[in-house]
């Protein structure tokens, strides 16, 4: 295993070209972190302590607002891979295209890829969104919703007539018979449409012991 969590995880801005580069050691926390100070938004996972290249690799990454926006390799314009034959070499849509397609989604087979450039998005609202999550303690007693009740909850809650500004996804913690439940919920609008949007649609499904719905930055409202 190569770790470049330490003294290979910077994220660098450059507001002339408005890219985002990202070493191989940056978490989803730290990019959004850097990423909300210029106002940009790269659809890239919904654990903050992730590793964003990691993601990029295995998933494609997904993101609260993938639906906005896509996969978070759809941003991906650039990335510098070190090879088995310990080659650096720099694919893009221009060079070393294979590659380039490869490394989009398609697993860690094909080198060490210590850096990806991206094109981000503009955030709406400069980086502040209506989004948060309701917990709910162990299921089925003192009120609190059952496993059948959530998964119920889910599919309502991800039903494709949802407008694309909205996003949801669900935590089951611990993942015994009665695991602690956290649903949460993004929007992508303005922050009143979204207030009125979930308040309406996002209910809650049973005694809630926490809300941190409100206007965040991107960056704090990770799982």
């Amino acid at each position: 295993m190569v770790d470049m969590s330490h003294g290979m995880n910077d994220v660098t801005v450059n507001e002339t070209d408005q890219t985002v580069t990202v070493q191989g050691g940056a978490t989803i926390g730290k990019v959004d972190s850097v990423c909300s100070q210029y106002g940009y938004i790269i659809p890239m996972g919904r654990v903050g302590s992730t590793g964003c290249i990691g993601q990029m690799l295995s998933t494609g990454a997904h993101g609260y607002c993938e639906r906005m926006y896509g996969l978070g390799i759809d941003c991906l314009i650039s990335a510098v891979v070190v090879t088995s034959t310990y080659e650096i070499i720099t694919c893009n849509k221009d060079e070393n295209t294979e590659l380039f397609w490869a490394i989009r989604g398609g697993g860690f087979n094909f080198g060490i890829v210590c850096e990806m450039t991206f094109k981000p998005n503009i955030a709406p609202n400069k980086g502040q969104f209506y989004a948060g999550s309701y917990v709910y303690l162990t299921t089925g007693i003192l009120g609190m919703p059952t496993r059948k009740d959530v998964m119920q909850h889910i599919l309502e809650c991800m039903d494709h007539t949802r407008p694309v500004e909205y996003s949801f996804s669900a935590t089951m913690i611990a993942g015994s018979i009665n695991p602690v439940i956290i649903t949460h919920y993004w929007f992508g609008g303005s922050h009143e449409e979204g207030k009125q949007y979930i308040q309406s649609s996002g209910k809650k499904i049973g005694v809630c012991v926490s809300n941190t719905m409100g206007v965040h930055d991107l960056s704090l409202i990770h799982i």
